[in-house]
């Protein structure tokens, strides 16, 4: 009986880095002076997809996520992002597909910024 084994992908080191939680940032959807436009980034996920960049680890590179349908493994109770009661923030998970390698990405954001913690996280 042949066993097969999955073989493992070999990580670079962003990847690696970006595994790790960190500073994250929506990227576009603001007004000429730099302020959220919440209603644009709303309008965003409801299409399904939306742009982030990680800051201090892979620099001005934007990184598409993608939150539209996805398999329950990308979902958070089987939806792809949670606001807070007050409004001010909101929970996302959705599918990254970063040096062709598919990751959960989950991220926190405060909505008056766009700025939050956010991590990669290898789906076995």
């Amino acid at each position: 009986m042949t066993i097969f084994k999955v073989k493992q992908p070999v990580l670079s080191e962003i990847m690696k880095k970006l595994l790790e939680p960190q500073e994250v940032v929506i990227s576009r959807y603001r007004d000429a002076e730099g302020k959220p436009k919440i209603d644009e980034f709303k309008e965003a996920l409801v299409k399904g997809f939306f742009l982030i960049k990680f800051p201090k680890s892979f620099g001005g590179a934007e990184i598409g996520v993608n939150i539209k349908g996805l398999p329950k493994e990308y979902t958070l109770h089987n939806t792809t992002s949670e606001w807070s009661v007050d409004g001010n923030s909101v929970k996302i998970i959705g599918k990254v597909e970063f040096q062709s390698i598919p990751t959960r990405f989950q991220a926190s954001f405060q909505l008056n910024t766009f700025q939050g913690v956010g991590n990669l996280e290898l789906i076995n």
